[in-house]
């Protein structure tokens, strides 16, 4: 198996040359696909500031996305459906590139197989073609990332204020930042000295949220449009609960090769059923699919019909819970490669809570994030994984390109 990444390392120019081309074949399949789902409200946006015209829609998110699809459609001169899709999917390319820079610098060693995984992986590979602001905020914090493994955090810093121009609840990403780099240079050591270094070296990062909390008071609230639907300050469980199903299938194969692990921490640890216990009555008593949007066309959105049907009676809902109970303790077993990285659990609780509304495009950067930070599986697993995501979206995308499914 090593003799497989060694041949994929050697030949990584070409596979690039090979995943755009992949891409461009996807892309060409969506060509005679209608608007979907909030491409009705990115598009017309987009279109108006296109032409000059900067009064903003019902978008719940901040302009930034697209203000600079805008500018772009403006440069190629065409603003056909497709043709925006493009743009985004040039996006989708670029954050494939990113994220092997990453896990390079991260990890040290090839990642072809996981640049891969993360191309297939099924919540993320469908917004690289679609019109939507969750690519270009996953390329900034990206690039914000990148350039903090680089020590340049006046630009990550940059990077992170831009993000929060795309979607606003990146400001917890942007304090990810900081963070990691407090507990990097001082682990659980706190001084005021110690937090005003860290603050002068990530000064520009505090700027962004100063200028965040200045957005928040002047909107009175996070969402821009829609705040009905997006209430500011009001918490919920639901995506952290949905996070770990939509883990445990779309990890699939890294959580079967977990089972032993598991078995032994559940065995070693006499805390464990307690702390299942508790993760259950908290599952129990807060766990609500409530959201006006979870409960609309359930034979469309697939998200809605497994959130429907788990929820339809007591039996179900406790059935729910086992796959959500595996995925925990799967992540739990799952080692990642510096101690730091662990923050991730308690910012994507940050990042997450305050969503009413349960939406699995919401992970896309706590799991890209957790795959970058993990240690890399076993070959076998890489090459599993990959071909069990193959399944999923050889079966998904026919759906979504003739708009008969949606996650």
């Amino acid at each position: 198996m090593k003799a497989i990444e060694y041949y994929l390392e050697q030949h990584r120019i070409l596979l690039f040359f090979a995943l755009f081309l992949f891409f461009a074949c996807v892309l060409f399949l969506f060509r005679n696909t209608g608007l979907i789902v909030d491409e009705h409200e990115s598009l017309p946006q987009i279109i108006n500031f296109t032409n000059g015209d900067f009064r903003l829609l019902e978008i719940s998110a901040m302009p930034g996305y697209h203000a600079v699809m805008a500018i772009l459609v403006k440069i190629s001169g065409q603003s056909s459906v497709f043709v925006v899709r493009c743009i985004t999917t040039i996006f989708g390319f670029i954050t494939a590139i990113l994220f092997f820079k990453i896990n390079r610098r991260i990890h040290n060693e090839n990642g072809i197989l996981k640049t891969i995984q993360f191309v297939l992986f099924p919540s993320i590979f469908l917004y690289f073609f679609m019109i939507y602001t969750d690519i270009l905020s996953l390329m900034l914090v990206m690039l914000m990332l990148l350039f903090s493994l680089n020590k340049r955090y006046a630009l990550a810093g940059l990077f992170g204020i831009l993000s929060m121009l795309v979607r606003q609840n990146n400001v917890i990403w942007t304090a990810f930042i900081p963070a990691v780099v407090y507990f990097e240079t001082n682990g659980f050591s706190f001084s005021m000295d110690k937090i005003l270094s860290v603050i002068r070296k990530t000064w520009v990062f505090f700027a962004g949220f100063a200028l965040f909390i200045l957005f928040v008071i002047i909107n009175k609230g996070v969402a821009l449009g829609d705040s009905s639907s997006h209430p500011a300050f009001q918490f919920s469980t639901g995506n952290l609960f949905f996070m770990l199903f939509v883990f445990f299938v779309f990890f699939l194969p890294m959580n079967v090769a977990n089972i032993p692990k598991i078995i032994e921490l559940l065995k070693s640890n006499k805390w464990a059923l307690l702390f299942s216990l508790v993760l259950f009555v908290t599952y129990w008593f807060t766990f609500k699919n409530d959201h006006p949007y979870n409960q609309i066309e359930p034979h469309y959105f697939l998200r809605n019909l497994v959130l429907t049907r788990f929820t339809a009676s007591e039996k179900m809902r406790l059935l729910f819970f086992f796959p959500m109970l595996f995925a925990f303790w799967s992540m739990a077993v799952t080692e990642l490669s510096r101690k730091e990285w662990y923050l991730i659990y308690f910012f994507a609780i940050l990042f997450l809570l305050p969503s009413w509304l349960i939406e699995q495009r919401y992970y896309i950067i706590p799991f890209m994030l957790f795959m970058l930070f993990k240690k890399n599986s076993s070959v076998w697993v890489d090459i599993v994984t990959i071909l069990y995501f193959i399944i999923i979206l050889c079966w998904l995308m026919p759906l979504v390109v003739s708009i008969r499914a949606f996650l």
